[in-house]
């Protein structure tokens, strides 16, 4: 049997899930990991298609939506573009009516019944800030009416912790960040778990156009402590697109654009890849590229994680293939993931807790007080590749396919599911 490296899918997130599960409610750990679906905010320069729009933000938006069901959406800032460009101002509208009505709301159906988990509504904002560079004592009514994409990030902050994956600009971000601080709500900026793409050095890329902005959102972490700032640099840039690392995985480019929602993919392809390095910014929140809790909170950049991400290409290119599969209405498995990936067998109070790992090419049921069940193995497309029983003190030799793959236990009448994606060991 060959051996395997197995990044999973949530790494890091089972063990913190079962023992919030345990304790009886869905809570946030120590080291501020989400306990089931990551709930995530997204600002984005994203605009309708033109000569001056950004293309990368639409595939990104593509990319995000095929896998939505991996994530609790609570909001979408669309035109958060500082360059004041005439199509920036109709940005909400546009990505609403094209990229989520027209395309993910006319497959969500066959999203849901052929992959399962993905959310009815997307709430869609307009930036307010759509021309000019941050300006520090910039006055803006309390009650921020003219602010929605604002004031509603800001609402779901109060809520509690809330993962803010930003692909461009920091202008917005800025702007919250003083309106929050003017105020004394130091504690609703602290659950603003912020996560841009490519700030580092602050001259570059998405700092570029508004250093000032970028700066200030940079000192509330180094100078001030006021932010969990995760400064990932441009790890989708290099390793996921780029493919820095020479991978010899091809995007399934004649499967993954076929559906509506992945049709949008092609609005901006790199060497045979389409542009979603923003994505970068909240796949690490699944555990690739060593998951979140591999990068510091402190704004520090490690230029040695360029890399991080390439390795992870096949299987997240599975993911965007299997959910335009599905978006067409192909495949025949939909488990009721990613609701309930970490579940254990036994829902009543003092039910067998239990959890699936696979570890060195053997799948075994591991927790306090393992029971034997039947497990079926699952391919990306819900084809099955093996069923079989496995009691609680036994490990069971099992090559699993490079790419994603599922796994299903049943026992005591209950169900456990776990998608587990498997790369060939580093090279």
């Amino acid at each position: 049997m060959k051996k395997l490296h197995v990044p999973f899918l949530y790494k890091g997130l089972i063990s913190r899930a079962l023992v919030c599960l345990i304790l009886g409610g869905l809570s946030w750990s120590a080291a501020a990991l989400p306990a089931v679906k990551p709930k995530i905010w997204v600002i984005t320069d994203i605009r309708r298609i033109t000569a001056s729009g950004d293309p990368d933000d639409i595939v990104t938006m593509s990319q995000l939506l095929l896998m939505a069901n991996h994530f609790n959406i609570a909001g979408i800032t669309a035109g958060a573009d500082i360059r004041g460009m005439n199509d920036c101002g109709d940005a909400a509208d546009w990505t609403r009516k094209e990229m989520y009505q027209n395309s993910y709301k006319a497959e969500l159906a066959n999203l849901n019944k052929y992959y399962g988990g993905y959310q009815e509504n997307i709430p869609i904002y307009q930036s307010g800030w759509c021309s000019g560079t941050f300006k520090a004592g910039t006055k803006i009514d309390i009650e921020l009416k003219k602010y929605e994409s604002m004031k509603a990030l800001i609402e779901e902050a109060k809520k509690g912790p809330i993962w803010i994956s930003a692909w461009g600009e920091q202008t917005e971000f800025a702007y919250i960040a003083e309106w929050l601080l003017d105020r004394k709500m130091d504690d609703v900026l602290k659950n603003m778990k912020y996560i841009p793409h490519w700030t580092t050095p602050k001259s570059e890329s998405n700092c570029a156009r508004d250093a000032v902005g970028c700066n200030y959102v940079f000192d509330l972490t180094l100078k001030h402590k006021k932010l969990d700032y995760y400064n990932i640099g441009p790890i989708g840039e290099d390793g996921l697109v780029k493919n820095s690392c020479n991978d010899n995985t091809k995007f399934p480019m004649t499967d993954a654009l076929a559906s509506k929602t992945g049709n949008w993919l092609k609005t901006k392809i790199v060497s045979g890849t389409p542009d979603f390095s923003d994505g970068a910014s909240y796949l690490i929140l699944l555990g690739f590229a060593g998951g979140i809790e591999s990068f510091k909170s402190d704004a520090s950049y490690d230029a040695s994680k360029n890399n991080a991400m390439c390795k992870d290409r096949k299987p997240i290119f599975d993911i965007m293939q299997r959910a335009s599969l599905a978006a067409q209405g192909k495949g025949t498995f939909a488990p009721p993931f990613p609701e309930t990936p970490v579940v254990g067998i036994g829902s009543q109070a003092g039910a067998k807790q239990q959890v699936i790992a696979y570890e060195s090419g053997y799948l075994r049921l591991v927790g306090s007080t393992p029971a034997a069940g039947k497990v079926t193995v699952f391919d990306m497309h819900g084809r099955m590749s093996k069923r079989f029983s496995l009691n609680a003190s036994e490990k069971y030799p099992l090559d699993l396919a490079e790419g994603l793959n599922v796994v299903k236990v049943e026992s005591n009448g209950t169900t456990q599911w776990k998608t587990i994606p498997v790369l060939p060991h580093a090279r």
